[in-house]
């Protein structure tokens, strides 16, 4: 089980730190994060929607995620921020019934300005409730697209 989490850490700072050096050569470190209502990928949630503070800034996303359940994700920060690793917690269950927590980061980034989205690599380490045993840690990476 070690050995999975630590490739698994490994291939996420390999997933961020290339993700950090296309931004900064292409220079989208200024790209607008607001007004994305929606994000799609294999992330938890699969399928989201925006939650937004008074500011007008992505504070998280609720949406149905891959294991048939419910996903909540809230950044730690006042919202999230392009350039720059964003932590985040999140809870949901699985196969409907299943609850579970995570911790980890997302690092948006966007490949064409001329778009309207950005992407996020999801690096994260959660803990599962099942009723084989009483708690199942899990380490998970993602992809997403916000539009």
């Amino acid at each position: 089980m070690k050995k999975k989490l630590i490739i698994v850490a490994v291939l996420s700072l390999v997933l961020i730190f290339s993700a950090n050096s296309m931004a900064q050569e292409n220079d989208f470190l200024d790209f607008d994060l607001e007004n994305r209502e929606m994000m799609i990928g294999f992330d938890f949630p699969a399928v989201g929607w925006a939650n937004y503070n008074k500011g007008g800034v992505i504070k998280g996303y609720k949406g149905i995620n891959f294991g048939l359940g419910y996903t909540d994700k809230r950044y730690m920060e006042p919202g999230i921020k392009m350039g720059k690793m964003n932590t985040f917690w999140s809870w949901g269950t699985l196969s409907v019934i299943y609850p579970y927590a995570e911790v980890g980061i997302d690092y948006p980034f966007v490949i064409n300005q001329e778009k309207d989205g950005f992407w996020t690599v999801t690096g994260s380490v959660g803990a599962l409730v099942d009723m084989e045993s009483p708690v199942t840690p899990f380490p998970r990476l993602g992809i997403s697209y916000h539009f």
